[in-house]
C-alpha cells in the first residue's frame, strides 16, 4: 500500500472488532481512513464508516496526488484496498459517511483535504502553468547527494544504501525517458538538460535502503507558484467534495535551538543516514535563500490568499507558539516570525488543530485566545500524548472545544 507523505503524528489505532462504545475518543479527529487498515489483505479499515459518522469532528483524507484534470497528464498510482486515488474516489467515500451522519442528527462533518503545499508532487507539476523556478535551488553539487546515501556505513546502511532518481514506491520503477519522473520532467520544462541537480529534493525515507525524491521543495514566497496551486486545490472542494483544505507545514523541521539546525542530508542533525531516518529529514541539500523567515512568511502569505479566495482551511499549531513565542521566533531575522504564525490561527483559518504541547488545560487557555481572533476558527485540542483519535490508551473524552 502507499503510504501518504502527509502523516501528522501516529494515532493509536483501534482494531477493527470493536465498537464504538469500547473506546473513549481521545480527539474527534481521524487520520486517512482511506489509507490505515488494520489487515490490509481483507481491506478491514482502522475506522468503519459508522464509527466515523458517530464520534468524529474532523476527518483528514487524501494524499496530495490528486488533481482536477478530467485527463490528468499524469495519472495518479492506486492504492491498495482504495482504488483509484482521484477526488471522485473520496467524494464516493465522503458521501456515504456524510448520509450516516445525517441520519444521526449530529452537526456535518468536517472533511480535510491532505494537501502539501511546500512541495510539488509529480502529478502537480505535469499541470499546466507549472514552472521550474517555482522550485528552491541549492549550490550542493547533485554527485553529494548522491554520495550521501551510496557512501554511508552507519547502521541504517550496514548492507549498503543507494539513491534513485526515480519514485520507486509509486510504481514508477526507473528513469525510462519517457518523462515521468521528476528529474526528467524538470529537464523538460527547463529545456535544458541536467537543470534538477540545482533543486532540492524532498526525499522519501519509508523505503529504505533505497532512498528517492518524492517531490521537489517548491518556494512558498513565490506569489505567482502560490496562485497557481490556489487554482488547483479549488478543484479538493469542487470534484472531492472535501469542506476545507490542511496548510499542512512543516514548522519543526526549522530547529532554531539546534546548534547549526539544518533539516538536510548532511546537516548537523543528519550527518548520516541514520541520523536522518531517526530525526526524519527529508530534504536533499539546504536551499539557497529560502530560510525560516522566507518560509514563514511564505506560509501566512498563502493563509491570507486561501482565506480572500473563500477557500477554508485547516492549521495545525502548537500551544507553545502562544505561551513561549521565544521559540518560534528566529532572533537573527527582523521578522517576528512566531507572530505571523500566530495571526494564521487567529485570523485566516477556518479550523484550527491545536496541540497541547503536555499541557492540556494550557492548551484550552490558548484555545479561547484563538477561538476570540478576527475568524473566530473553530479550535480542537488534541494531546499526542494520548493520540489524534481512538485507541484502548484514551482515558478521557475528546477535549472542551470540539
Amino acid at each position: 500500500m502507499r503510504r501518504s507523505l502527509f502523516i501528522l503524528l501516529l494515532a493509536t489505532t483501534l482494531g477493527a472488532a470493536a465498537s464504538a462504545a469500547d473506546y473513549d475518543w481521545c480527539a474527534p479527529l481521524v487520520i486517512r481512513p482511506d489509507q490505515r487498515f488494520s489487515d490490509s489483505r481483507a481491506c478491514v479499515a482502522d475506522w468503519s464508516q459508522a464509527e466515523i459518522a458517530d464520534g468524529a469532528q474532523a476527518v483528514f483524507m487524501g494524499s496530495g496526488w490528486a488533481v482536477g484534470a478530467a485527463n490528468p497528464p499524469l495519472p495518479t498510482a492506486p492504492i491498495t484496498c482504495w482504488g483509484a486515488d482521484t477526488y471522485a474516489a473520496d467524494a464516493a467515500y465522503i458521501d456515504k459517511v456524510n448520509a450516516l451522519r445525517k441520519a444521526s442528527g449530529k452537526p456535518p462533518l468536517i472533511w480535510i483535504y491532505s494537501n502539501r503545499f511546500d512541495i510539488v508532487l509529480d502529478t502537480i507539476m505535469a499541470l499546466p502553468g507549472f514552472k521550474p523556478g517555482f522550485l528552491a535551488t541549492t549550490r550542493r553539487p547533485f554527485s553529494e547527494v548522491q554520495a550521501f546515501f551510496g557512501d554511508d556505513h552507519s547502521p541504517a546502511c550496514a548492507k549498503g544504501c543507494s539513491w534513485s532518481d526515480a519514485a520507486v514506491g509509486f510504481g514508477r520503477k526507473a528513469c525510462t525517458g519517457n518523462g515521468q519522473c521528476l528529474k526528467e520532467m524538470i529537464d523538460a520544462k527547463s529545456g535544458e538538460p541536467g537543470a534538477y541537480k540545482n533543486k532540492v529534493f524532498y526525499v522519501n525515507l519509508l523505503h529504505a535502503p533505497v532512498f528517492w525524491p518524492s517531490a521537489v521543495v517548491a518556494r512558498l514566497d513565490d506569489p505567482e507558484y502560490r496562485a497557481w496551486r490556489i487554482q488547483e486545490v479549488q478543484h479538493a472542494l469542487q470534484d472531492g467534495h472535501f469542506t476545507h483544505v490542511d496548510l499542512n507545514h512543516k514548522l519543526h523541521n526549522y530547529d532554531l535551538r539546534a546548534n547549526g539546525g539544518g533539516y538536510w542530508a548532511g546537516a548537523p542533525r543528519a550527518t548520516d543516514v541514520s541520523q536522518m531516518l531517526a530525526n526524519k529529514l527529508e530534504w536533499s541539500a539546504p536551499a539557497d535563500g529560502y530560510g525560516y523567515e522566507q518560509y514563514v512568511k511564505g506560509l501566512a502569505a498563502l493563509a491570507k490568499e486561501l482565506k480572500a479566495a473563500r477557500i477554508p482551511f485547516s492549521f495545525n499549531v502548537g500551544r507553545s507558539v502562544w505561551t513561549k513565542p521565544e521559540g518560534s521566533d528566529d532572533p537573527s531575522t527582523p521578522t517576528d516570525e512566531a507572530a505571523l504564525i500566530r495571526g494564521i490561527a487567529e485570523r485566516d483559518a477556518s479550523v484550527v488543530l491545536l496541540s497541547a504541547d503536555g499541557d492540556p488545560k494550557g492548551a484550552e487557555r490558548v484555545a479561547v485566545q484563538i477561538r476570540r481572533g478576527p475568524s473566530a476558527p473553530i479550535v480542537i485540542p488534541y494531546d499526542v500524548n494520548c493520540g489524534y483519535a481512538k485507541g484502548t490508551a484514551a482515558k478521557r473524552a475528546a477535549p472542551a472545544g470540539h
